[in-house]
């Protein structure tokens, strides 16, 4: 919008003020003020976007299917948003959910709609392909939005980047400062890389789905099934903060606690994305509400209940695990380390599922 715009709309507005009973002259006075100020009210609430001639080095697809992921250099990206920051990447993770993305285009629908809605219909701005993974990271703050009051310039953060928007597997990426937080200075990057996305989502799991802490956890049991991920390794220490929890793979004890009444499973495998691929939004939502509902009427005993559970962005969470991390209570789990020239090996582990803990990328190397 620019000053034009918004003085050819303020004779539409002058009428519904006239309408309303609005004095004429008062309209004329306030009218001028505004179109005197329109250039520095937009100026000041939307960063311009600066026209960068400056380049990074990025993984991206052009196309979906890890074969497709290259090397490229590509313009560093631009603040957008008066909130954003931009970071220089010097570690980030690999999750499943890259993996999923960029090789079977998982979640593409949902955001392809996000980023549609996240930048008022702009999707020139920031186009779905090509597309580069990578949802949390450490790095040295580098540019922020004048909003930002939080964090300044120089600071070492760790967080997390919105799955429909460009990741962190570059040299730079820029996210919000709500997704952010500066970083345990105890622990290395390269651990600090392997936290947010998976804390997150581990923490929402338990204490928002869950609904678990210390005062109500007393006389609990819990079990994980496949605790040797990321997020299960990350489970099995915080629910030893909390009660005495096993963390077991077999199929054997889930119909145990299945035919157990009053227990409550909590699912990190949601069909919503899927089902809104295959049918769209609102279909697909719909689906994944019938089969949560048939899941739990029909499908498992009385008095079980099954409930999913997803990452969604939550800085007190990050917060929370960085002084955990501090006290020494909780420690990351690295499974392997590898280069920024590597990525796509590190894909391909992650993908084989044959890890223990997270797999990092190392930027500075």
């Amino acid at each position: 919008m620019n000053p034009s715009y918004f003085h050819h709309h303020l004779l539409l507005i002058k009428k519904i003020f006239i309408q309303r009973g609005f004095n004429h002259n008062t309209f004329l006075y306030l009218g001028s003020n505004l179109k005197k100020n329109a250039s520095h009210i937009f100026s000041s609430t939307v960063p311009k976007r600066s026209m960068n001639t400056e380049t990074m080095k990025s993984w991206q697809a052009t196309t979906y299917g890890l074969e497709n992921l290259k090397l490229s250099s590509i313009d560093i990206p631009s603040i957008l948003k008066p909130n954003e920051v931009l970071v220089k990447v010097c570690a980030a993770s690999v999750n499943p959910l890259d993996v999923l993305m960029l090789d079977k285009a998982y979640g593409r629908s949902t955001f392809e709609l996000l980023n549609y809605l996240d930048y008022f219909g702009d999707v020139l701005k920031t186009p779905n392909l090509p597309l580069t993974g990578g949802r949390d990271f450490v790095g040295e703050v580098v540019r922020v939005g004048h909003s930002v009051s939080n964090i300044e310039v120089n600071d070492k953060v760790w967080g997390v980047v919105m799955p429909h928007r460009q990741g962190s597997h570059a040299e730079y990426v820029v996210t919000s400062d709500f997704l952010i937080s500066k970083k345990p200075e105890n622990i290395s990057d390269i651990e600090a890389a392997s936290l947010p996305y998976i804390g997150m989502t581990a923490w929402n799991t338990v204490v928002s789905f869950g609904n678990l802490s210390q005062h109500h956890c007393k006389g609990l049991k819990i079990g994980l099934v496949g605790a040797n991920g990321g997020i299960g390794t990350f489970l099995t220490q915080l629910f030893h903060l909390l009660i005495d929890a096993a963390g077991i793979s077999t199929g054997d004890w889930c119909e145990t606690l299945l035919m157990s009444r009053n227990s409550t499973i909590i699912s990190l495998k949601s069909p919503l994305l899927t089902n809104i691929d295959e049918n769209g939004a609102l279909f697909g939502s719909m689906k994944t509400l019938a089969e949560l509902v048939k899941v739990n009427t029909v499908v498992v005993p009385d008095g079980v209940k099954i409930k999913w559970s997803f990452f969604y962005p939550n800085k007190e969470a990050l917060q929370n695990i960085g002084k955990l991390l501090e006290e020494g209570k909780i420690r990351p789990i690295i499974d392997k380390v590898f280069k920024m020239e590597d990525l796509l090996s590190a894909y391909e582990h992650v993908k084989s599922g044959r890890k223990q803990g997270k797999t990092v990328i190392d930027f500075t190397s």
